[in-house]
Parts: structure tokens; sequence; C-alpha cells
């Protein structure tokens, strides 16, 4: 692995991401600006992980509501309006898991 000497970001640019990301995390940091330009080019826009994971990703995907999404046993439910395969049986076992099972494994039980 070679070492990189990053580009450094202008006053104005600096300026530019911290107008942009301030109020979403108020602290100037510009590892992640300063590699986009010096590997690609500078935009204020781009989202560094130091913003993403802790603030952006929780908001965007809020956890509390991602286990509603997680089983398509009920996408019938939540999606009424949207046409849905015909599913005859289904069964959700002790974990959690859906598992479509058989006529003949119906009759089995």
């Amino acid at each position: 692995m070679q070492n990189v000497e990053l580009v450094d970001l202008t006053k104005q640019e600096k300026q530019e991401v911290f107008d942009m990301w301030f109020h979403v995390v108020p602290k100037k940091f510009f590892l992640y600006h300063k590699m986009y330009k010096t590997f690609s080019h500078f935009d204020a826009r781009f989202v560094s992980d130091e913003y993403y994971y802790p603030v952006l990703l929780r908001t965007l995907n809020p956890l509390p509501y991602a286990a509603a999404f997680e089983h398509k046993a009920y996408y019938s439910l939540y999606y009424k309006d949207i046409p849905q395969p015909r599913i005859l049986v289904s069964r959700i076992n002790g974990g959690g898991m859906v598992v479509i099972i058989s006529v003949l494994q119906i009759l089995s039980y």
C-alpha cells in the first residue's frame, strides 16, 4: 500500500462542507472530503462515514420499524394495493422465519 498525500480543501470548500453538514453533525471534519477530492472531485454533498452511519442511516432506516418489513408473510397486510402472489398456507416458526408448506405437510400434522 502506498502513501498518498491528500489534496487540501480551499477555505471556500471547507465552508461549503460546514454549511451543508453542521446542522447534522456539529463538528468540523474534512478527511473524507479531502479523500474524495484527491481521488475524484470535490462535492460538499458527499456523505462521509462519520455522518452516514451514526446519523443518516439511523434516520433513513429507523430500526424499530425495520422488523415489520423483515417477514414476507406480512407484506400482504402492509401492501394491500400491490398485487401479491397467491399463498395457500404459510407458517411462521418460533424463530420468526416464514415457511411455506405444502398441503401434504398440512395434512400430516
